[in-house]
């Protein structure tokens, strides 16, 4: 299992870590000493501690319920206000909605992303996932690192994105 701490505490922290079977330690440990052996000693040993005290887990339960509203927040908003363009695709882990759309082409997912891009609200097109042919039009929508009065304000101008240019208001 290889993971990091970047989605949970800093991405700036640049720490992640490997659970091996026992049979393998010895390969991991010459692996990591060939390809970096002069870790982050002093960062690693301070989340050790925070790690060991409990409050690494303290805060991975305050993120979880802090991500469950964010993610009610955009489902519910997307299926109230976006049903005629994007069918939501079921999820219920990860820091990212994904939506499919309805009718719009990959082309006019493009043109709605960049429409919302000159409004400030970045989201990602589900095409650009894609390696081969055909891709799906839709949206990825992450929040993370975003305010839920971010996520309110961002997913209305969203919205307005989706009208054609003549249609919206000036």
């Amino acid at each position: 299992y290889v993971g990091s701490f970047s989605k949970t505490l800093l991405p700036s922290l640049r720490l992640g870590f490997a659970i091996v079977p026992p049979t393998l330690r010895s390969a991991f440990q010459k692996a990591k000493y060939v390809s970096d052996w002069h870790g982050a000693h002093l960062e690693q040993a301070v989340l050790a501690d925070f790690i060991e005290s409990g409050g690494f887990s303290r805060h991975v339960r305050k993120l979880r319920g802090a991500y469950r509203e964010r993610h009610r927040r955009i489902t519910e908003t997307i299926r109230r206000d976006f049903a005629a363009h994007l069918d939501l695709v079921p999820s219920h882990t990860g820091l990212t909605i994904t939506a499919l759309a309805r009718s719009a082409s990959v082309d006019q997912v493009a043109d709605v992303a960049a429409r919302a891009a000159a409004l400030g609200v970045q989201i990602n097109q589900l095409s650009s996932f894609f390696v081969d042919e055909p891709a799906q039009a839709g949206i990825v929508l992450g929040y993370g690192g975003i305010a839920p009065a971010e996520i309110d304000r961002g997913l209305h101008l969203l919205r307005s994105c989706f009208e054609p240019p003549d249609a919206r208001p000036r």
